[in-house]
């Protein structure tokens, strides 16, 4: 405990800037203090494991948390990058049914192994979306380059596998625990919120 305490201090004076611009998906307050940035693979059994992490982070610090989801398909997923593309393209249209594609991919993820493209499309139909509009921008560059700078920023922060985790500028590498989550938000969260008024 005290060695991380330590890590994490010291991140915290020269913290990790993910790039946020564009239209990035984000669950939580849009204008919260602590930002948790996910970098996920949808094949990735380790990266199912923390969804209910995260939702019980946003359940239980729900002012002070937002996440906001980065594409990290690592090559041996094969269908990882799809399944980034479509998710990517869903919210360019619509950024609750991108989510709603999302709980139906980690919901199902073995189907997903198994199924392949054909469970792709039948999640981008059942989250709502336009399919043949988020097959065409699936396959976009504007879709390509975004994931490409995904996986190019994971990369250069050290991350070894998915998931990683930049919590305001602080890492955590690899699937976790929600203790581990909010023994960095017990650092982060005064640097990022105004001191209380004393009554």
């Amino acid at each position: 405990g005290v060695v991380e305490d330590a890590r994490i201090s010291k991140e915290l004076q020269s913290p990790r800037h993910p790039d946020l611009s564009g239209g990035r998906a984000i669950r939580g307050k849009a204008d919260a203090p602590v930002t948790i940035v996910v970098y996920s693979d949808f094949q990735c059994p380790y990266c199912r494991r923390d969804v209910p992490v995260l939702e019980a982070l946003l359940t239980k610090y729900p002012d002070q948390v937002r996440l906001v989801l980065k594409q990290t398909p690592i090559p041996a997923h094969v269908y990882a990058r799809p399944a980034a593309e479509m998710f990517e393209a869903i919210l360019r249209q619509d950024a609750g049914k991108a989510w709603r594609y999302f709980d139906i991919l980690f919901g199902n993820q073995e189907r997903l192994n198994r199924e392949g493209m054909a469970f792709l499309e039948y999640a981008a139909r059942e989250s709502g979306a336009d399919l043949s509009r988020a097959r065409r921008d699936a396959a976009g560059p504007e879709v390509k380059a975004l994931i490409d700078a995904d996986l190019e920023e994971f990369q250069s922060y050290g991350f070894t596998g998915t998931p990683g985790f930049v919590i305001n500028g602080v890492t955590l590498d690899g699937a976790r625990p929600q203790e581990a989550f909010e023994r960095v938000l017990r650092q982060v969260l005064p640097a990022a919120s105004p001191a209380p008024v004393a009554p």
